[in-house]
């Protein structure tokens, strides 16, 4: 992390005094980013993906040529999407969110569909690690912000028209990354941690009416998956 900040800060000073933005200039500051995520200063973070010489979430929104390198754009909003949750601004994290399955469905084809579900899932999974993370350090503060940021922006997401199967599966599947990050394994499930396994099941089983409703709601086999996970 020190030798990536230190890094990071050269470059920008290089840019400032009228040097180029290089591709391995972006990557540092994503790489950055990803870092202090994993540690929990998602303050941090966004301050390096916003900031206004070398921010690689407006360079990536103005299709900047240096980010169009295979995953780059899709990393960047990951990132920034974990960061304004963290930081639970909401509207921002909203908003990388759109841009998120913009920039999928312009770059993934006919599959675009299934490569959005699992770029959500991974999702999940990098939340149920940062969880997990956390809880071995018995870091229950920053845990239960994290949750309680993820939860408020997955309700305000569910609540909003014209979702996906792969939001739907997504909002779904961080509830139960949420409710695993808080289940010690023991005889006795936590509170917390079976709320949000129900949130999950209630997930789960909305996608199961909408698939109902309409079969061609998600991929061929989305009604065996899903049944599959909420069991």
């Amino acid at each position: 992390k020190q030798i990536l900040d230190v890094g990071v800060v050269r470059m920008k000073q290089h840019v400032e005094q009228g040097g180029e933005i290089t591709y391995t200039l972006c990557t540092a500051v994503l790489s950055l980013s990803q870092v202090l995520i994993n540690q929990n200063d998602t303050e941090g973070a966004v301050k390096w993906l916003d900031d206004p010489v070398v921010g690689i979430v407006a360079m990536v929104r103005d299709k900047a040529p240096v980010t169009d390198r295979g995953p780059f754009r899709v990393e960047t909003y990951k990132a920034a999407l974990r960061a304004y949750v963290g930081q639970q601004d909401l509207d921002k994290a909203e908003d990388v969110m759109k841009d998120l399955e913009e920039a999928v469905k312009q770059d993934g084809g006919a599959g675009a569909e299934e490569r959005l579900t699992q770029i959500y899932i991974s999702l999940g999974k990098d939340l149920e690690q940062q969880l997990e993370m956390l809880r071995s350090e018995n870091k229950r503060e920053e845990q239960k912000k994290v949750s309680e940021g993820f939860e408020l922006f997955l309700t305000r997401i569910l609540k909003r028209p014209g979702n996906t199967f792969s939001s739907l599966n997504w909002i779904a599947e961080t509830f139960y990354n949420l409710g695993s990050g808080l289940d010690p394994g023991g005889q006795k499930l936590p509170a917390d941690a079976e709320g949000y396994y129900k949130r999950a099941a209630e997930g789960y089983l909305s996608i199961l009416r909408a698939l109902k409703k309409d079969p061609a709601f998600g991929p061929a086999d989305a009604e065996l998956t899903i049944n599959i996970r909420l069991a």
